[in-house]
């Protein structure tokens, strides 16, 4: 069986080809960068999470918004960019506060 973003970005490409949209026109719109929303798949989003949302964003040729949607709909709350960022600069100072303690 198939992963359920691949079945979603098949279903929204024959809604783009067949002209239908229906209820599902956001989804199946596409962004400036010429892609759908639903082919951005979770592992390409946390290929990115090292950049900030809009870097990211820009490189992926959507708009942060469009981003911030699809996140939420793989199952991203937030964007991780600041967390890591939290998290390397309290590893740093930690290191930092120990070479002080050694040093004396």
């Amino acid at each position: 069986m198939q992963d359920q973003a691949t079945y979603n970005a098949q279903r929204v490409a024959e809604r783009a080809d067949s002209g239908t949209y229906g209820r599902d026109r956001q989804a199946i719109k596409r962004t400036k960068g010429g892609r759908y929303l639903a082919e951005i798949t979770k592992e390409e989003l946390l290929q990115l999470q090292h950049l900030p949302i809009d870097a990211a964003a820009e490189k992926l040729g959507v708009g942060t918004t469009s981003l911030k949607v699809r996140c939420r709909e793989v199952g991203i709350k937030k964007w991780p960019f600041r967390d890591l960022q939290r998290a390397v600069s309290k590893v740093e100072r930690s290191k930092k506060r120990d070479h002080q303690v050694c040093a004396c």
